[in-house]
């Protein structure tokens, strides 16, 4: 119910209307730039990630030419570090970055729509619950 007040108080001051268009400016504007950052953070663990590919590629044809050395005489293979095994997760993470920038970044562009839409159209505004006062589509209104 607050937030519902709330927005009839930002529609009918243009002042307070104004004021929130500007800081919903900004936080497109952070979320672009959020956006930017996880894309560059995902392209850097991509070339991680092919690294990570190429090496185990190269450690499997190693692993069948030591396989071909007798038996007493096969060098081991050296361990590779856990941060070279965890390239691939890193590779993942990197990409639910870019997925949730864009989701800030859609969810502030729809709120910047939505501060236009009220300052182009200031009683188009309707109550969630509609003219009957029943919440709709919620079948314990239905009536």
């Amino acid at each position: 119910y607050q937030a519902w007040q709330d927005i009839i108080v930002i529609r009918d001051d243009p002042q307070e209307l104004d004021a929130q268009i500007v800081q919903v400016r900004a936080q497109v504007a952070a979320a672009e730039a959020a956006l930017v950052q996880a894309t560059a953070m995902k392209d850097a663990a991509e070339i991680g990630n092919k690294a990570y590919q190429d090496g185990m590629d190269e450690m499997a044809k190693a692993r069948e030419q030591i396989e071909e050395i007798p038996e007493p005489y096969r060098p081991s293979l050296p361990g590779l570090p856990l941060d070279f095994h965890l390239l691939p997760n890193a590779y993942w993470k990197s990409w639910v970055g870019v997925n949730t920038a864009q989701a800030g970044l859609d969810g502030a562009r729809a709120a910047l729509n939505d501060l236009y839409a009220m300052r182009n159209n200031p009683h188009g505004t309707q109550h969630p619950r509609g003219r009957t006062g029943r919440a709709r589509g919620h079948p314990a209104h239905a009536g």
